[in-house]
């Protein structure tokens, strides 16, 4: 079955391309709805586009979604900040409905700042103009795609293989993290952090940008991970008070920790640019690897 997304533009998003262009671009709405339906037939995806002033209509559309799309990208526009009856039918139809905003609202007037739609919205995205609807995109197709399709059992093996009467751990580490930042494009960091003592990680190999040198324990999901003794699976970072980001694009973070002979050496973290890229099958997989190769 074909995944499809419905997109929603709300009142006076018709009016894209002369209206305020220093606000919203230069672009149509036309434009924007050609751009992101090329961009989601390029990922296997259907995207159909939907567009009213009237918010009866908006609700109509919400409501026959039901059946039809997985997902909904929306941009209610000015209904964001008066309407709870958009609000209670994204609530009544259960599909996951993404929020984005061609415009920063939060550094606009007040009255912009409040949403009635951004705390029952799985993400939300502003100020980035035909952007915002693009990232939120490219953030959303590869999430049910990876999840259906991800299959670690070639990476275990070759790992298995390639560690197998390797005693130095570094080198294990070295080894594990060029096999996963190879073996799958939608990782974009791929790195260990290893426990140098007094509740203190430090990094070790990894794959990708520069990572943080050092994390204590109380902090971030890596330091949580080393504190507790168990995976974090983060499906937003930015949700996260205490998240230190190494990379302003990094959307999803999973930390394994890293035990040999019931000692805790270090943890595996793995960030990507897309948002909830991993269930718990994921760090299944990802825990027999490291229990093996350790």
């Amino acid at each position: 079955m074909t995944l499809s997304i419905l997109l929603i533009n709300g009142p006076n998003l018709n009016l894209l391309g002369t209206r305020e262009p220093e606000i919203y671009g230069s672009q149509t709405l036309s434009d924007v709805e050609a751009l992101c339906a090329a961009h989601a037939k390029t990922h296997g995806f259907e995207l159909a586009s939907f567009q009213s002033n009237t918010e009866g209509a908006i609700i109509d559309e919400i409501h026959q979604a039901r059946g039809k799309h997985q997902f909904i990208i929306i941009n209610p526009g000015a209904y964001t900040h008066t309407s709870i009856a958009i609000r209670d039918a994204i609530s009544g139809v259960d599909i996951p409905v993404y929020e984005v905003h061609l415009s920063n609202v939060h550094a606009r007037e007040a009255f912009r700042k409040h949403s009635y739609i951004s705390d029952i919205a799985v993400g939300v995205i502003c100020g980035l103009a035909r952007k915002a609807i693009l990232r939120r995109l490219t953030q959303l197709l590869p999430i049910t795609k990876n999840k259906m399709t991800r299959d670690y059992s070639e990476t275990i093996s070759r790992v298995a293989a390639l560690v197998e009467g390797e005693e130095d751990v570094i080198a294990k580490m070295a080894t594990i993290a060029c096999e996963l930042y190879q073996s799958f494009d939608e990782f974009h960091w791929v790195g260990f952090y290893r426990n140098i003592g007094n509740d203190t990680l430090k990094i070790g190999p990894y794959q990708g940008g520069h990572g943080c040198l050092v994390i204590p324990f109380a902090k971030g999901v890596c330091g949580t991970c080393a504190r507790i003794g168990d995976v974090q699976i983060v499906d937003d970072v930015n949700a996260v008070a205490d998240h230190i980001a190494c990379s302003a694009t990094t959307q999803f973070e999973i930390v394994l920790p890293v035990f040999a002979d019931n000692k805790l050496i270090g943890v595996l973290d793995i960030d990507s640019d897309n948002l909830a890229e991993f269930n718990e099958a994921d760090a299944e997989a990802l825990s027999t690897m490291l229990r093996n190769s350790f």
